[in-house]
């Protein structure tokens, strides 16, 4: 059952093996967060910071696909609450990727999150927040 919706408005910068993305959430009703990856590339591993991540996110690219994973911060009814996130992004073309996720809390998955993720031309991009910069 399908609880909430959500679009995603994601701008990244990479310089080297160290990289940002600026992510921009608005929820379908009218709620806006924000979230700034830190991002470190190492061969084919990844591992990432944010403010609402508990230590640090690590991941793997296998083919074409990276399986990340990490435990975020929500607020739920005014409470922090930690979940721990399995994220796989499944790149389809150089422009478009399919992410899935499961949330958990013990053990048990609580939600289900599925994205499409596309690429815009650069006509469309905006300027990273100044508090996400590299």
């Amino acid at each position: 059952k399908v609880t909430r919706r959500f679009t995603a408005h994601l701008e990244g910068r990479w310089q080297g093996n160290q990289g940002v993305l600026d992510e921009h959430f608005v929820f379908d009703d009218g709620e806006e967060s924000y979230r700034c990856w830190r991002i470190t590339k190492d061969g084919n591993r990844y591992i990432g910071t944010a403010g609402d991540v508990v230590g640090q996110a690590s991941g793997e690219v296998v083919g074409n696909s990276l399986n990340w994973q990490y435990y975020l911060t929500v607020p739920v009814d005014g409470e922090p609450w930690t979940f721990y996130l399995d994220d796989w992004l499944h790149l389809i073309t150089e422009d478009h990727l399919i992410n899935r996720t499961a949330m958990k809390k013990w053990g048990v998955t609580v939600a289900e999150l599925s994205l499409y993720i596309g690429k815009v031309d650069q006509s469309q991009q905006r300027d990273l927040r100044s508090s996400c910069q590299l």
